[in-house]
């Protein structure tokens, strides 16, 4: 049976060789795309034979080269993968290859139907996938476009309401993800967030949020981290180092202008092997918000256990950057003294459970639930900065 990788855009296989033996085999890298990290891969296997269903070995080679590789094991990665005769499902925990020089690989199961399959790092969530979402929330989400990508793609903000610049002000959650555009397990979250929100918020809150940041990223397939020029989660400086940071904070304070400001989330995927649990970085950069973000993410942390969060859930950024210039966090506590907390949600597994979809949004949905809380029970006052 004669197999070959279909390249399209988005997909993000290099240095791909086949091995038709009794089981084929897949080799592939992920392709960096001119960044200093890879990880996050998308392609589609095509078979001549759309009749037969055989099994394949997809073998990422260089494992050590991925962001986490070189401390974790592929045992703890679980690749998706999607047929012509099923929907996405996870495929087993990954195993180890060793060649004589060291280098170390990681292989995956998976089986091809119907003609071709579609492997990834984790469930896909791009432009599709959004705008099904806001079909399914009925007219809740409104959905706008503020301004344009360095490369011209549209910028879309989801909002429940426009708000008010003078009376009546609401509470407010500014929420962001992909700002690195492969680490699609923050987008499952945050339609989990956005989902019970829409359920239960009742007009009390002011919601809006930019669900797909690095818009180009996502549609280049890029993993997105630290990728040249700028790192967007590293362009929020005095002046902005993207074109995005320029169109989202202007976004922001048109936002802050309309609500009582709580809080900005920021949602993120850590490394590839990372299986602690979800977790987030809060910034204590600014004393007039330290407070307020420490019991943010207090209540997020209760709100996940026992099933998700990691036991160390609250933490701060004290790895070394590529970047001088502030993080999105950084810019909302320091320049907007807004509090702010980067969720992290793992791509494959928390202490040995394998996520699914409905994981991340389950998730999602207990921190929506949390904020709501917070809101109804009139703490919002305690954790917000005053104006």
């Amino acid at each position: 049976m004669k197999f070959e990788v279909d390249a399209r855009p988005g997909d993000n296989a290099c240095n791909v060789h086949i091995h038709e033996n009794d089981v084929c085999e897949v080799h592939f890298m992920p392709d960096p795309h001119a960044g200093p990290e890879s990880l996050w891969f998308y392609f589609r296997i095509i078979s001549c034979d759309t009749d037969r269903e055989s099994p394949l070995q997809i073998v990422l080679e260089n494992f050590d080269n991925i962001l986490g590789g070189s401390w974790g094991e592929p045992s703890k990665v679980n690749i998706v993968f999607r047929n012509g005769r099923d929907d996405w499902k996870r495929s087993a925990p990954g195993r180890q290859t060793d060649s004589p020089d060291g280098r170390r690989n990681g292989v995956w199961d998976v089986e091809i139907a119907g003609g071709f399959v579609e492997v990834a790092l984790c469930y896909p969530y791009g432009i599709i996938e959004l705008d099904n979402f806001i079909a399914h929330s009925k007219g809740y989400w409104i959905k706008d476009v503020i301004g344009v990508s360095q490369c011209a793609n549209q910028l879309v903000r989801l909002s429940n309401s426009c708000g008010t610049k003078t009376v009546n002000k609401k509470p407010g959650i500014y929420l962001i993800a992909r700002q690195h555009s492969g680490e699609t397990p923050g987008s499952w979250l945050l339609q989990g967030v956005l989902d019970y929100l829409r359920n239960n918020c009742n007009d009390e809150l002011l919601v809006w949020c930019i669900p797909l940041a690095n818009i180009d990223g996502v549609t280049n397939g890029d993993f997105g981290k630290d990728n040249f020029p700028y790192d967007l989660n590293r362009a929020w400086g005095i002046p902005p180092m993207r074109h995005e940071a320029i169109v989202i904070k202007n976004d922001i304070a048109r936002w802050k202008d309309r609500c009582f400001p709580l809080l900005c989330i920021d949602a993120h995927a850590p490394c590839a092997c990372d299986e602690e649990g979800i977790f987030g970085f809060v910034n204590l950069s600014s004393p007039e918000v330290s407070e307020s973000a420490l019991q943010w993410a207090a209540v997020f942390k209760d709100a996940l256990l026992p099933e998700y969060s990691a036991e160390r859930f609250i933490r701060m950024m004290d790895y070394k950057s590529r970047w001088e210039t502030p993080s999105f966090g950084e810019m909302c506590a320091g320049e907007l003294q807004i509090p702010c907390i980067a969720i992290e949600v793992p791509y494959s597994q928390i202490k040995g459970r394998i996520l699914s979809r409905n994981d991340y949004i389950q998730a999602g949905q207990l921190l929506g639930k949390s904020i709501i809380a917070v809101v109804k029970n009139g703490t919002a006052g305690k954790t917000r900065t005053e104006m």
